[in-house]
C-alpha cells in the first residue's frame, strides 16, 4: 500500500445503497427448487412463484394474530 493516497477529487457515497433497496440473493434447497420447478406455470418464473407463496403465508400469519 502507498503511504499517502490523494482523495482531493473523491466523491463520498457514490456506491452507497440504502439497505431497503439492497436485493439479496436467496438460495433454495435442491428439493424445494425441484418441487417449485415442477409446479411452475409457463408464465411464471421461480422468483414470482416464491414471492406469491411468501405473500400468502404472510397474509395467513397476519390473520392468525
Amino acid at each position: 500500500m502507498k503511504k499517502h493516497y490523494d482523495f482531493t477529487n473523491a466523491q463520498q457515497g457514490t456506491l452507497y445503497r440504502p439497505p431497503e433497496s439492497l436485493r439479496i440473493p436467496i438460495y433454495l434447497d435442491d428439493d424445494v427448487q425441484k418441487k417449485l420447478l415442477k409446479k411452475k406455470r409457463p408464465a411464471k418464473d421461480v422468483s414470482t412463484l416464491v414471492n406469491s407463496i411468501l405473500r400468502s403465508q404472510i397474509d395467513l400469519a397476519d390473520m392468525l394474530k
